[in-house]
C-alpha cells in the first residue's frame, strides 16, 4: 500500500489509487496536499541520473561562509526571513517556536512594558481552519481571568500576520525548576496552586488539552503562571465541542489522558487532571508513570503515604475512578500542607514530608 503523510499534521494516507500531481485533502486537519507516489519520485530520480552532464567547473569551489550563531538567531527571530512589524510593539527577540507560532518578547511602547506575541506561523496563515485555532487560543485566554493564568492584553492581524499579544513571564519553566530539584512541600504548592488554576479554566468550560511542565511557568517573583493554550477545547454553552476533528489525537503523548490518545474531541476536564497527576508523579519521583508504575513513595523513601492515593488517583485510566473536579484536588492538598506544617507532637502520626522519615498516615479526605 502506498502512504504518504500529510505535511501538516502527519496524517498517513493511502494514496495508491492516485497518481502523483493529484491534489487531496487531509481527512483530520483538512488541509489539501499534492500526492507525489513513491515510484514517481523513483522514476524521476533515475532520469536525472541518465541524462546528467557532468561540468566542469569554471573556478576552484569555495564552500560557503558559515553563518554565525548571532547571524543564524537573527535570521530566525522573523517569520518569513524579513522583519516582522506588530504596530505598538518594537520586536526584540524570539523566545520559541511550535508547531502553530512563534512568540518573541516585545516592548510595548503606549505603557512601556515587556509583552510576549505570539505569531502565527505564515504557512499556516494561509488556511482558514488554523487562523480559526490561533484566534480559539487568544479567546480561550480573553475568558479567563486568575493570577496564575497568562493574560492576554490584544490580538490582531497586520500586513497578513496574525498575532496576539500575552503577559511576559520573564521567569523559569517548571521544567527548569524540576531539573535543579525541588521538596516534596515545594511539589505539593505548586500542584495546589496548578489545581486551583485549571478548575478555573474549567469553570468556564475551557479545557487545556496540553498541560505539561513547558507550559507552567514561573515569573520573577515566583508568581506560577499556566501557559500555551493553543490546543484548549472550549464547550459551547449547548455541550458541544468546538473546533477540534474527532478521532484526532492532539496534546504531548506522556501526559495525555487515555482517552485523549483515542479521540482529542470528546474529552473533559478530567483529561487534564490525568495530565497534572503525570507531572505531580514526575515532580516527586523524577520518573514518568509509565505501565504499571509503583507509588511514589516506593521511588521516593520517606514520602508521606496519603500523597500516594491522591497521585494514585489522579492517573486512574478510567476517568471516572478519577477525582472529578481540580478544585477538591486543590482543597485535599492544601489540608496535606497545614497538616505537614504543624508541630511534630500536634501531627497525630502524620508523615513528615521532607525529613525522610515515614510513620503511620493519618487518615484524611481524599478528592472525590
Amino acid at each position: 500500500m502506498a502512504t504518504q503523510a500529510c505535511p501538516a499534521c502527519g496524517t498517513l494516507h493511502d494514496v495508491g489509487i492516485y497518481v502523483s500531481g493529484k491534489r487531496i485533502r487531509c481527512r483530520a486537519c483538512g488541509i489539501p496536499f499534492t500526492v507525489q507516489r513513491a515510484e514517481s519520485l523513483v522514476a524521476a530520480r533515475a532520469f536525472r541520473s541518465r541524462h546528467a552532464v557532468i561540468r566542469q567547473p569554471s573556478r576552484p569551489f569555495q564552500p560557503p561562509a558559515r553563518s554565525s550563531a548571532r547571524q543564524r538567531k537573527a535570521a530566525d527571530t522573523t517569520p518569513s526571513g524579513g522583519s516582522l512589524f506588530v504596530p505598538g510593539y518594537q520586536i526584540k527577540e524570539m523566545l520559541g517556536k511550535g508547531g502553530m507560532g512563534r512568540v518573541y518578547r516585545a516592548l510595548q511602547v503606549s505603557l512601556d512594558r515587556w509583552v510576549a506575541i505570539k505569531v502565527l506561523n505564515e504557512d499556516l496563515a494561509k488556511h482558514h481552519s488554523f487562523i480559526r485555532r490561533f484566534e480559539k487560543e487568544s479567546g480561550a485566554l480573553a475568558s479567563l481571568n486568575h493570577p496564575n493564568i497568562i493574560a492576554i492584553y490584544d490580538r490582531g492581524c497586520h500586513e497578513g500576520v496574525y498575532y496576539f499579544v500575552m503577559e511576559y513571564v520573564g521567569g523559569p519553566s517548571l521544567r527548569r525548576r524540576m531539573h535543579d530539584g525541588l521538596k516534596v512541600r515545594e511539589c505539593v504548592q505548586i500542584m495546589s496552586t496548578l489545581c486551583k488554576a485549571v478548575a478555573h479554566a474549567h469553570r468556564r468550560s475551557v479545557i487545556h488539552r496540553d498541560i505539561k511542565p513547558e507550559n507552567v511557568l514561573f515569573t520573577e517573583e515566583g508568581v506560577l503562571k499556566v501557559a500555551d493554550f493553543g490546543l484548549a477545547n472550549i464547550i459551547a454553552p449547548d455541550g458541544r465541542w468546538e473546533l477540534t476533528r474527532t478521532r484526532v489525537s492532539m496534546g504531548t503523548v506522556n501526559y495525555m489522558a487515555p482517552e485523549q490518545r483515542r479521540d482529542a474531541k470528546h474529552v473533559d476536564g478530567r483529561a487534564d487532571i490525568y495530565s497534572l497527576g503525570v507531572i505531580f508523579y514526575e515532580m516527586l519521583t523524577g520518573e514518568f508513570p509509565v505501565g504499571r508504575f509503583q507509588p511514589p513513595s516506593r521511588l521516593r523513601p520517606g514520602l508521606d503515604p496519603r500523597l500516594d492515593r491522591i497521585v494514585m488517583r489522579m492517573l486512574e485510566s478510567q476517568p471516572s475512578r478519577r477525582p472529578q473536579n481540580a478544585d477538591l484536588i486543590a482543597a485535599t492538598l492544601d489540608s496535606w500542607l497545614q497538616e505537614a506544617g504543624k508541630p511534630e507532637a500536634n501531627r497525630q502520626g502524620a508523615a513528615s514530608a521532607d525529613s525522610g522519615q515515614s510513620t503511620s498516615p493519618r487518615t484524611s479526605g481524599r478528592p472525590r
